[in-house]
């Protein structure tokens, strides 16, 4: 059972900002909690006037929803959770999708239906709403599931680490790894996590090898260079940097902190699809070559059988919410700033990496139906806000 709170708080922001007026708590049978703020946007000359819902899990930066009227019926299951929102108002009724999500992932999208339920690991089920001739919600008896096409990433890969320095921060070790590489060539950084460490730490590792004999025989010609280089045993959790052999902190982050950037937005990410295949983020900082220096971030498809990676953006400022139908890939970027604020826009690619569609000015992609693409359309008042949800048809 979900043990639900409620917490009221009011928050003077100003009349053209949003108030917090409410937020509830849901305890999962996990332990975690998930969050539903309530907001009222009070500039009457905003599109954005009126009620705002949103969901948060872990993080209140990148909440799961930015609007979800009527949000509830979570369920988890392992690190899975699914919950309905209210999506578009029928007859003057409110009618309901489902949302099924992993790591803030969305895996699948049920529209009019409500109270989703776990049947195993890999199926749910919810049941369906329909508006009946008076104007009513009718609740179909029967439930409807979903067809299983979550793919596991499989086991954890027995990795023997050759370790010539550790450090907690970003900027650390990127300024050892600048001094390393001079002598090692070839050595890069690994995130402790990715071994399962539930606290981070980074460390530059000359080898990462599956042969506990080749890391010895690693370490010796490291320590004419580190006299105290060590081996490290790691279970490399598949979908990770380390599971890809992908740097995890470029050597150039360790500038970025005299030019006043926080070396946390340098760290690399990998971002494991329900398909099997995996996102690799990889972030470096540039110098100045023209005015201001900037963070470089490209979009790598890394493939099932971990041979290859497909190029889907060389460039694009902060990507996410990456989603898969099918073999088709959808995620939000931003490649342009107006008014001194990000513009982001949805992309979507099919598995030969070729895009198929560019939705400008939207944010926060879903799949709504059978390639059906949805997301928030960005708004400008003093500075871009997501508001309307609008649906794109993606054709091959």
């Amino acid at each position: 059972m979900l043990r639900a709170t409620l917490a009221f708080a009011l928050l003077a922001l100003g009349a053209a900002a949003a108030r917090a007026d409410s937020a509830v708590t849901y305890e999962l049978p996990d332990g975690s909690i998930v969050t539903v703020e309530r907001s009222f946007e009070s500039d009457e000359y905003s599109q954005l006037y009126g009620w705002r819902e949103r969901v948060i899990a872990d993080d209140p930066i990148f909440p799961l929803e930015i609007d979800c009227p009527d949000a509830g019926g979570f369920a988890e299951r392992g690190s899975r959770l699914a919950y309905h929102c209210g999506q578009e108002w029928v007859a003057e009724r409110l009618l309901h999708a489902v949302l099924r999500d992993a790591y803030g992932r969305q895996l699948h999208y049920i529209e009019h239906c409500r109270e989703p339920v776990w049947i195993d690991d890999e199926t749910i089920a919810c049941i369906p709403e329909r508006v009946t001739f008076e104007g009513e919600i009718a609740l179909e008896e029967r439930q409807i599931s979903l067809p299983r096409e979550f793919v596991a990433q499989g086991p954890s890969e027995r990795l023997w680490l050759v370790v010539g320095a550790s450090d907690r921060t970003p900027g650390g070790i990127a300024r050892q790894s600048k001094a390393l590489l001079r002598k090692i060539p070839g050595g890069f950084v690994v995130k402790t996590s990715d071994c399962g460490e539930a606290t981070n730490m980074f460390a530059w590792v000359a080898e990462a090898t599956s042969s506990r004999k080749a890391a010895e025989v690693a370490l010796q010609r490291l320590r004419t260079v580190v006299k105290d280089a060590y081996i490290k045993r790691c279970d490399a959790r598949p979908g990770t940097l380390l599971a890809s052999r992908v740097n995890a902190v470029d050597r150039s982050v360790a500038e970025m902190a005299e030019w006043g950037f926080d070396d946390r937005s340098g760290v690399s990410s990998a971002h494991p699809l329900p398909d099997g295949r995996t996102i690799i983020v990889p972030r470096m900082y540039v110098e100045a070559t023209s005015e201001y220096p900037s963070l470089s971030e490209a979009v790598l498809i890394r493939e099932t059988n971990g041979q290859q990676h497909v190029l889907a953006f060389e460039h694009c400022a902060y990507p996410d919410h990456f989603i898969t139908q099918g073999d088709l890939l959808a995620f939000d970027c931003a490649p342009e700033v107006f008014a001194y604020s990000f513009v982001h826009s949805v992309y979507v690619f099919d598995r030969a990496g070729r895009q198929l569609a560019k939705i400008e000015r939207c944010r926060y992609p879903i799949w709504s139906a059978d390639h059906v693409i949805a997301c928030r359309k960005l708004v400008w008042t003093n500075k871009p806000a997501e508001h309307r949800l609008i649906r794109t048809v993606i054709r091959r």
